[in-house]
């Protein structure tokens, strides 16, 4: 029974916004995550491809644990993150959020972590809708 975790940036930016993958492995860290047990990796937050996200979920066996600093650390879409908790927990792999707690597989527990998905979701398409009407007033400002 091994307690691994998991961080990711999408952006540039997160490291110079205080969240990079320093920042997450250090959280990781002190929720008891053993240093070599903590897994990272860079994408952008279109890509939905993750291989070493991918390689830790199938290197997990039942009893260990997976904890994730955030739940948009998880996966951009809610689907893509629901898919990935059913199949863990389905295989007896704990799920801990650091910023919504251990994954219950319980009615409310299902809920809440559905809802929580579903705002991460929202939260990256409302900053992308924000970043492309930006960028379109600046180009018809200086055509």
């Amino acid at each position: 029974m091994a307690t691994w975790g998991y961080a990711r940036v999408s952006s540039r930016g997160q490291q110079r916004d205080g969240y990079g993958l320093d920042v997450q492995r250090q959280l990781l860290v002190d929720a008891r995550v053993p240093e070599g047990n903590v897994v990272s990796e860079a994408f952008t937050g279109v890509s939905e491809s993750r291989p070493a996200l991918d390689a830790l979920v199938e290197r997990l066996a039942p009893g260990d644990t997976l904890v994730i600093p955030r739940v948009d650390r998880l996966a951009r879409s809610s689907e893509a993150g629901w898919h990935i908790v059913e199949r863990l927990v389905g295989r007896g792999v704990a799920v801990r959020l650091l910023d919504i707690g251990l994954f219950e597989d319980t009615p409310m527990g299902r809920y809440m972590l559905k809802l929580m998905l579903l705002n991460a979701e929202l939260d990256h398409d409302m900053t992308v809708s924000r970043l492309a009407s930006g960028l379109e007033r600046g180009r018809e400002a200086d055509p």
